[in-house]
Parts: C-alpha cells; structure tokens; sequence
C-alpha cells in the first residue's frame, strides 16, 4: 500500500519513500497520520486490526469524529491543544471501535513540520492495552479481595485470642513484642497495644536473671516447647507460662493462678495448723510431765505447723512479766523483750 498523504505532505520525502511505507504498514501497532486540521491522510493495517475501519473508511475522516466517542471528545480537545502547544502528546484512553466495542488505548503522537517548520500535521501510534488494563483491574480487584480477607481473618484471629481467658503475647527473635491479646494486658495491667514494639527485658526488668527468662531463652535455642510455674513480685503474680518457639520467635500464652495459689495456700495453712491442733492434743493426752509437753509442744509447732519461732511462758506474779520457759525455731531475744 501506498501512504496516501495531502499535499501538505510534500515536504516530508521521508515519509514518501516506499520502504518507510512497507514498514509502517507491517506493523502491528496503529500508526495514523493526518494533516493540520487533525483529518485523517494515512491509516496502516494496524489502525485496521485495532479499530477495525478499513484504510478507505477511515482516510479523509476527522479523528474525533471517527474515534472518539461523545463521552471523550473534552478530553481530545484538552490532548489536541496540548499538541499544539508541545508538538506532542503522551494519552491513555478509551476509543470505540467499529464494531462498537470499547477499548483502551495507548496513544503516543507528535507533530510533523515542512521545512518553514509549520505544523502540516500529526504522526500517532496507538496500542491496544485492553488486555493490559483488564488484568490490571483483576489484579486491583484481587489485591482488594485479598486485603480484605486479610483483614477479616486478622480480625477473627484478634477476636479469638481476646476471648480466650489465658493471656496470649508474641515475640520476635529480637525480643520484641509483635502481639499482645486484650486478656495479656489485664494480666499485667497495662494497655497491650502499647507494649507492641518494646523488648519484654525493659518492659519487665524484674524478669532478668529469673527462672523464667532462662525458660525463653531455652526455648528460643532448642525449638523445644517448655511449661514455667513461677512467681512475678513487682506484679504479686503466681502465673503458669506456656512457650511455644515460632518462625517469628515465641507464641506464649500466660495463665493468672494468682487466686488459685492463694487458695492453695489457705487450704495448706488450715491443713497444717489442722494438724498442729491435732498433734498437741494428742501431746496432752500423754504428757506426764510438764517441762517436756511445753518443749515438744513448741517442737511442733515449728516442724507441723511450719511456724518460724515458738514460744511459751509463764507469768511472774512477782514482776507481771511473762518468762519464756520453752521454745524453738529463731532466736528468742529477737521476739521476748
């Protein structure tokens, strides 16, 4: 084919030549040129693969009247004074095909000058990019999809771990904080979002050179999951600790047995003072003699009922005092005046 050019073209004998002509009409994307006045004077096989117009059709139309639909034709306008200012444009849009089909192109068009350097009228290449923006749009759509599963099973994973009774904190291998479940900071009270980010060391200076720290740390060695029952005084916490080694670092979920401990703890104390009646009173039944049952009575005391010091006196009616007369466990001094 022959470009078909107006004379305005005249002065462009590149333009002219054939092997420029066979070239231009190979290949695939839809190179158009038109005059001053924007009417179309050449359309290559491209144009007709992309837009569909055959080369007849199309020559000697404007380009807004044939490729630009109503909807677009500010746009064209804004693009064409842009030309004119510039000497070329750079456009992503959508054009109308023949068959009514709408699609989006990549326009790339600059200006052709005769010799005086006027304006005598446009070269564009145009790529389709339909497919290209398609995928975009899925991709955006799945990227979208996916953010918001994200999000949701985010979500639903905080909610698990907020209902939980245990408490539940991640580090990472820094010793940072990533995560800390509302039941965490009630543990500690303390807001959970604002350990985020902070070193447990800092946070919990008291945990230093504890058995617990020691416990962390050998997990986070060896990968082997570990069970820690200890006592945190700065808090006057009894907790049990569960560690967990992750990809991240450590999973730990943390249980409040401070009630449970003090219940224990009543319930040995009854047990043991329980049996330290129980002891004396059988002391009683046997003793003959005085001296002894006060001695072994204070014995007692300090091996059953785990008392630190025991005591027994009599009163002097003579000075109104009373006057140790057994006992056993810690100093007396440091208790009888």
């Amino acid at each position: 084919m022959i470009i078909n050019y107006s004379p305005s073209f005249a002065h462009a004998p590149e333009l002219s030549s054939e092997y420029y002509a066979r070239i231009i009409e190979n290949v695939l994307d839809a190179i158009i040129i038109t005059d001053a006045d924007m009417v179309i004077q050449s359309w290559n096989k491209g144009a007709e693969l992309i837009y569909g117009w055959t080369q007849e059709e199309a020559v000697g139309c404007k380009i807004n009247e044939l490729l630009v639909s109503e909807e677009g034709q500010e746009l064209y306008r804004t693009k064409v004074n842009e030309f004119r200012r510039q000497g070329h444009f750079l456009s992503e849009e959508t054009r109308p095909t023949k068959s009514g089909r709408i699609i989006h192109v990549s326009i790339s068009a600059s200006a052709v000058y005769n010799n005086q350097g006027k304006v005598v009228g446009l070269v564009s290449v145009t790529k389709d990019i339909t497919e290209k923006k398609q995928t975009e749009k899925q991709l955006r759509l799945l990227n979208q999809h996916l953010t918001q599963e994200v999000s949701r099973k985010t979500n639903q994973i905080n909610h698990v771990f907020d209902r939980i009774t245990d408490g539940y904190f991640s580090l990472d291998k820094e010793w940072r904080f990533l995560y800390l479940n509302k039941r965490m900071g009630e543990i500690v009270h303390q807001n959970s979002d604002s350990l985020v980010g902070k070193i447990i060391w800092e946070s919990f200076p008291a945990l230093i050179g504890s058995e617990a720290e020691k416990m962390y740390r050998a997990s986070a060695a060896d990968g082997e999951r570990r069970v820690h029952y200890d006592y945190y005084a700065p808090l006057s916490l009894w907790y049990e600790v569960h560690i967990y080694p992750s990809a991240e670092g450590l999973d730990v979920f943390v249980r409040d047995v401070t009630g449970k401990k003090k219940a224990e703890d009543l319930i040995l104390k009854k047990n043991r003072l329980y049996q330290f009646i129980s002891s004396i009173n059988q002391m009683i039944v046997r003793a003959d003699n005085e001296d002894l049952l006060f001695k072994e009575a204070c014995d007692v005391a300090i091996q059953v009922g785990k008392f630190s010091m025991a005591w027994i006196g009599k009163l002097d009616e003579a000075t109104g005092k009373l006057v140790p007369i057994a006992h056993a466990g810690q100093d007396l001094n440091h208790f009888v005046p």
